[in-house]
């Protein structure tokens, strides 16, 4: 659960710098696979949370008190889901269906093509693709800050709440 709330926090920083001067990589093709590893990490997240709550839910099996708590528990599983849903969503698409889809992302990618050559009628086009690349690489930045942060808040409020369950009983 650490390391995938923790590749969340990186994503945001691979999402804010492009290392790879001088090599074949875009900044729109690396941008776009960070942006796709973000909801793929989400989703494992999102996955290892119901784990853990299904293994403690094993663990107290035999327990007198089981019952009650699977009915502690059992909201949890909701939270997760409900608070995860949209990115969990965003990523299935994306897996099952076809590659993420986003039209600014698009607009970009066809601008990086009108920007291969040296011919000097194409510094409007590297101009429009810096300007956009620049503007939605920050976009994309503060969504991911602001999703991790809803990620922090409901790790907080799942971890309080086990913490209850199972240290207070």
């Amino acid at each position: 659960i650490a390391s995938s709330y923790y590749c969340l926090l990186d994503i945001e920083v691979y999402i804010r710098e492009f290392p790879y001067r001088n090599t074949k990589i875009s900044k729109s093709r690396h941008l776009l696979y960070h942006i796709s590893n973000y909801f793929n990490e989400v989703y494992i997240l999102q996955e290892r949370l119901k784990a853990y709550l299904i293994k403690i839910g094993r663990c107290y099996k035999k327990d007198s008190q089981h019952g009650k708590f699977s009915k502690q528990i059992s909201p949890l599983f909701t939270i997760i889901n409900k608070g995860l849903e949209g990115i969990v969503y965003a990523r299935s698409s994306h897996v099952h269906r076809s590659r993420y889809l986003d039209d600014d992302l698009d607009r970009l990618k066809s601008l990086e093509l009108m920007t291969i050559g040296k011919d000097k009628g194409l510094q409007l086009f590297k101009d429009l693709y810096k300007y956009n690349y620049s503007k939605i690489r920050k976009e994309w930045e503060t969504t991911t800050k602001k999703n991790n942060k809803a990620i922090k808040m409901l790790l907080d409020f799942y971890f309080n709440n086990l913490y209850k369950i199972v240290i207070e009983k």
